[in-house]
């Protein structure tokens, strides 16, 4: 009987000593140094730039043939050209 008593406080004390030795045992974070690599973070996509996907104008006009554009198509993008173009001036000579 004594025997087994003996067995089983050894084998408590052994769980107890393996229980709190087990955190001790696990690595620290390792600290970046000057010369390690780490991959950058990738910066989030811009916003969709809905002008970004637009032809200049001055292109449309010069391609109009290969376009096939119609007199309407021709005569509505010269007036958007000008209203445009005057807005800008205008607000050129604000600023």
């Amino acid at each position: 009987m004594k025997r087994n008593s003996a067995i089983l406080i050894g084998v408590v004390i052994a769980v107890a000593l393996a229980t709190a030795l087990a955190p001790a045992q696990q690595q620290p974070p390792q600290i970046p140094q000057p010369g390690d690599q780490q991959p950058t973070p990738r910066p989030p996509h811009p916003p969709m730039d809905p002008m970004g996907e637009m032809f200049p104008p001055e292109m449309i006009m010069q391609h109009q043939r290969e376009l096939g554009l119609t007199e309407d198509q021709k005569t509505f993008m010269r007036s958007e050209i000008n209203k445009t173009s005057t807005r800008f001036n205008e607000l050129q000579w604000q600023l």
